[in-house]
């Protein structure tokens, strides 16, 4: 999915976790926290690989041309798209969310919560793609895609379409 996209569905999912916080009869703040922390997690997979744009300069002739080329710190759709931690967050954030600690305040648990929501459903977003995403392993090959649409293509409106259904239904 495209990084517009991305952040669409990271709107639609801070509108769902500011719900679900709401329907637990969580703080205020905590809507508002575990929202925005949603929306930071939609794009979260990728900017946590610390990409970087380089500029690549092409001559033809007389006319150069300049290419972009993405780099990062870590490749691009491997440990930071791995479901098995994103989903490992989403569970451990569940089960801490109505836990009161005493050195861990609401909004934190509220925030990872959200967090956590943003990267899973920036994962399942992913997943239509033909690059696919690491499920059982972090490593390239064991990448699965559902092979329905390439990043840009106005298909993936759909599914932008059917988060924000979703998140309406959990918002009445």
């Amino acid at each position: 999915m495209s990084v517009t996209g991305h952040r669409w569905i990271g709107v639609a999912f801070a509108f769902w976790v500011a719900a679900w916080c709401r329907y637990l009869k969580l703080p205020v703040v905590d809507d508002w926290c575990g929202g925005l922390a949603a929306f930071w997690g939609s794009t979260a997979p990728d900017w946590l690989e610390l990409a970087k744009g380089v500029r690549q300069r092409h001559l033809f002739g007389l006319f150069a041309k300049d290419t972009w080329k993405r780099a990062s710190v870590i490749p691009h759709r491997t440990v930071t798209h791995w479901a098995v931690l994103w989903i490992a967050l989403l569970v451990f954030a569940s089960v801490t969310l109505r836990v009161t600690l005493p050195f861990i305040s609401s909004v934190i648990h509220a925030s990872l919560f959200g967090f956590a929501v943003g990267g899973v459903g920036h994962l399942i977003c992913d997943l239509p793609n033909p690059t696919g995403v690491p499920i059982v392993t972090p490593f390239p090959s064991a990448r699965r895609s559902l092979h329905l649409w390439k990043s840009g293509d106005r298909r993936e409106w759909l599914m932008v379409l059917a988060a924000w259904g979703a998140a309406a239904v959990m918002w009445l």
